[in-house]
């Protein structure tokens, strides 16, 4: 039984450290389903802008006002803010895979910025769920409001 569980967890372990984590951009446009690569959204609603330790920017729907700050870790990204839908990467490690959605921002104070967005976009687990698609809720395609 002890080398049985010796087994295991040397195998578990090695597949860990052996295993390359792999990042793939995904540009075939079906995989996007109702978001255009490269196609300009607007917010809808005020979200906010999370500047995380690591670098990665992203936004987030379930915040207090309160909790926004002037350290400049967090910020408010203001109704009517627009967006370029930039990447769409899947990543694939050991334990699980997911899709990672990107985009740009094109307007206001942080023009130019790369934002993670899954938040305001409902982005599936797989390639066999739903295709991604737009949360109504915060985002609405640019030229549709014109």
């Amino acid at each position: 039984m002890k080398i049985i569980l010796i087994t295991y967890i040397f195998l578990h372990f090695s597949g860990c450290l052996f295993f390359d984590n792999k990042r793939q951009v995904i540009r075939d446009p079906d995989k996007w389903g109702m978001i255009e690569p490269g196609g300009i959204y607007e917010l809808k609603q005020d979200v906010v802008l999370v500047m995380s330790p690591r670098g990665i920017q992203y936004i987030t729907t379930n915040y207090d006002h309160n909790s926004i700050d002037d350290s400049g870790k967090t910020s408010i990204l203001k109704s009517g803010s627009r967006l370029l839908m930039h990447k769409l990467i899947l990543e694939t490690t050991v334990t699980h895979s997911r899709f990672n959605l990107y985009g740009k921002l094109v307007n206001g104070e942080h023009e130019g910025m790369v934002v993670f967005i899954n938040a305001v976009a409902h982005v599936p687990a797989t390639f066999e769920g739903p295709k991604l698609r737009v949360n109504d809720a915060y985002l609405k395609r640019a030229s549709d409001l014109e």
